[in-house]
């Protein structure tokens, strides 16, 4: 039962049977595409319904469970010899499993007289074997540029482009006090809060709880919004007062 090879491919209407040989010339066939031949919505599972309430399908005369190359990756498959499949198609009871019993009996039995051409089985496992290993790479190149494309939208930013946002964050802080030589930088009351605000907005903003957290995907942005920030409100106020102030008493 290990070595079971393909030996014939046949559609059924839109569905492909593909019919196995094992070590004793016995055929098989999946009951996945049995199912599917017999038109259930959910091949594998009615087929497996249909097992469970009829015990004797389980046996070795009509089904055994192996581990076989599919479509769907290596899996524990069950498949059905001659008897099973007949057995399955009674079971049925539909009309879509009568035409199905009509035409794989015609199969079967070419496939026992030798009347049937038979396909290269090497060729045809070799086939199946490559789409298979195809489809998981691509299954497996998706998965990691997805994992790619999740570490660069988490990404923070680096040392150096941390250096550039305090540079420009610095600077503003210090045009919105007026400059090094105004009052209100002098006042470091005043100026903790014009530094500190900066950074509270940022973060904000961002939503990030320190400006080492920002994104990499954000980095231009937020160079963008501190070189536009300025003192808004309460300190913008604060600011002009002390400033204001201060030059009101030199002038008097």
């Amino acid at each position: 039962m290990k070595n079971l090879q393909i030996i014939k491919s046949e559609k059924f209407g839109n569905v492909t049977c593909d019919f196995y040989r094992g070590n004793n010339n016995e055929i098989f066939m999946t009951a996945e595409q049995l199912g599917q031949a017999l038109d259930y919505s959910n091949p594998r599972v009615s087929i497996g319904t249909l097992v469970n309430r009829n015990e004797y399908l389980k046996n070795k005369e009509f089904s055994s469970v192996i581990k076989l190359i599919t479509e769907s990756g290596t899996r524990e498959t069950r498949v059905f010899t001659e008897d099973g499949i007949y057995e399955v198609t009674m079971l049925a009871k539909t009309e879509k499993a009568k035409k199905f019993r009509a035409w794989v009996r015609k199969i079967l039995k070419s496939l026992r007289t030798g009347q049937a051409q038979l396909i290269s089985t090497t060729g045809v496992q070799a086939i199946k074997l490559v789409n298979q290993q195809v489809g998981m790479l691509v299954n497996e190149i998706e998965d990691i540029q997805n994992r790619v494309a999740h570490l660069e939208d988490n990404m923070t930013i680096d040392f150096g482009q941390q250096k550039q946002l305090q540079d420009i964050a610095k600077k503003k802080a210090i045009e919105a006090l007026g400059g090094k030589n105004t009052p209100a930088y002098k006042s470091r009351s005043i100026r903790t809060k014009t530094f500190s605000s900066v950074w509270k907005d940022f973060k904000d903003y961002f939503q990030i709880d320190s400006y080492r957290n920002t994104l990499k995907k954000d980095f231009e942005k937020a160079k963008q919004y501190l070189e536009s920030w300025q003192a808004q409100g309460k300190l913008l106020r604060e600011i002009e007062d002390c400033n204001n102030q201060i030059q009101f008493q030199e002038v008097s």
